[in-house]
């Protein structure tokens, strides 16, 4: 999750290189050796993440926060950890995730399906 503050884009590219350019096996292999780290490393990481003014490429602001609230979830929800998230930034993300780039980024074809939510108002039909 913190990957994308602490790696400079030359490290990132290495990583990319070494991976073979499959993004998935580089993010695995980061995660499995940042794993490895002590808790304290970790902690220290995504607290610099905080104020950091990384944003993914072609994702902007949105796309930071995206990638932030997605992976918050990924790891509290297993976890049984409440990660409160608010209403706006929920809204937020869920239009960002929904627009024709943000599926074609997770590979989706969506086309004629509405996508609503039970915990909030909020839906998006895709054309």
């Amino acid at each position: 999750m913190t990957m994308p503050v602490r790696y400079p884009a030359p490290r990132f590219l290495g990583e990319m290189v070494r991976s073979r350019g499959n993004f998935a096996r580089m993010a695995d292999q980061v995660a499995r050796r940042d794993a490895q780290a002590p808790i304290g490393t970790l902690l220290d990481g995504w607290r610099t993440n905080e104020n950091h003014p990384w944003k993914p490429p072609g994702g902007g602001r949105m796309g930071a926060l995206t990638h932030d609230v997605v992976h918050g979830l990924d790891i509290t929800i297993p976890l049984g950890i409440e990660h409160p998230v608010s209403e706006q930034a929920l809204r937020v993300v869920l239009d960002h995730a929904t627009t024709p780039l943000g599926l074609k980024h997770l590979g989706l074809d969506m086309t004629g399906i509405r996508l609503e939510t039970d915990d909030l108002e909020w839906g998006a039909d895709q054309r």
